[in-house]
């Protein structure tokens, strides 16, 4: 994280500097243009440093399809290519523009660029396709794939449907939601992004390191968290061994079901709340964090600082959370529009003009 703090600091410099002299506009073709509709035999998709609002419609089989437009010193850095079933869509990089998608310049040069002049993005894929996105900048919408998807965000807002299994990490801003996975759940959230995820018919395995919060509907299995930041975790019911460990000063709150068993380490200030059956429940703790479990059988064995409650304290107005709702699907996955009215040019100024 400190080379990215560090790229941070130095692109936000940059930027501040083109964009004070005028300079970064200077070179860029911001004339509008739209690439023909290109069709591949591919069942999978991997985006890879796409700086655009990409949006992924779901059918029955058939061809992948991609559709490309906007201002073109953008859409110039984009290129498609299939291999090996895999269609892969990529964006800038170190190869073209001597720049990385770490660089700040290009997040003040992309967020300079009017909504209706972002570069959108529109693919098509047939059901049970995988999703890959790598360090997109850009918003993402993808309907029910029922596949595979990993996604690691920068700067996005996520919207997923139903897919098999899911691997999300956010490194930077920008919220992802899930409406339900078959499978396992990984998440890990090292920014301030906030995380929804519906029904997880798996285990999930949790880790947030930033402010970001997150929430999930049900798990299936086990759970397994890891909370170092202040981003707080809320879960529904759990099935299976329920592991957690607080180094921050974000809450864990689980609504019901049975953890068997159940294991906590609490060493910040976050309290954990568990409001379903507890086997042999193990507590150690070594912050100012409280433990609340509504009811366990077998052995409770705690050690440390942390005031363990056990049933309905009715000295506390501490309460067992409600189950968080599930987001709900991707709606009005669009058809590329028309194009925008292509950007007025610059007027040049001319001797004797006033100022």
């Amino acid at each position: 994280m400190q080379s990215r703090m560090k790229s941070f600091l130095g692109g936000a410099a940059v930027a501040v500097f083109l964009l004070s002299a005028g300079g970064a506009d200077a070179a860029q073709d911001r004339s509008w243009t739209k690439l023909p509709q290109q069709n591949f035999d591919a069942r999978n998709l991997s985006l890879d440093h796409v700086i655009a609002d990409v949006t992924v419609n779901v059918r029955d089989g058939g061809q992948a399809s991609v559709l490309i437009q906007g201002p073109r010193y953008l859409v110039n850095d984009m290129h498609t290519q299939i291999n090996g079933g895999t269609l892969s869509i990529r964006g800038p990089s170190n190869d073209n523009r001597s720049f990385n998608v770490w660089d700040v310049s290009k997040w003040f040069d992309y967020s300079d660029v009017g909504e209706d002049q972002k570069v959108k993005v529109w693919v098509t894929v047939p059901r049970g396709s995988d999703v890959n996105a790598k360090h997109m900048i850009g918003d993402l919408t993808v309907g029910d794939t029922n596949g595979h998807l990993y996604v690691e965000t920068i700067s996005s807002d996520v919207k997923v449907g139903r897919v098999s299994d899911a691997k999300l990490k956010i490194v930077g801003g920008g919220d992802i939601s899930v409406s339900s996975v078959q499978g396992t759940l990984s998440l890990d959230i090292a920014g301030s992004g906030d995380v929804r995820v519906g029904t997880v018919g798996g285990s999930a395995a949790i880790t947030v390191a930033g402010s970001g919060d997150s929430s999930i509907t049900n798990v299936g299995g086990g759970l397994n968290a890891n909370i170092a930041g202040s981003g707080d975790l809320k879960v529904g019911n759990v099935n299976g061994a329920v592991t957690i460990s607080m180094a921050g000063s974000g809450d864990v709150s689980i609504a019901g079901g049975k953890a068997d068993p159940l294991k906590a380490s609490l060493v910040g200030g976050g309290d954990l709340s568990f409001g379903g059956l507890a086997v042999n429940p193990t507590i150690s703790s070594m912050g100012s964090g409280d433990v609340w479990i509504r009811a366990y059988n077998g052995h409770l064995s705690s050690s440390g600082m942390a005031d363990i409650h056990i049933g309905t304290d009715r000295d506390s107005d501490h309460h067992y959370s409600k189950p968080p709702a599930p987001p709900a699907p991707p709606s009005g996955i669009s058809s590329p529009p028309s194009p925008p009215a292509p950007p007025a040019p610059p007027r040049h100024r001319h001797h004797g003009d006033d100022g």
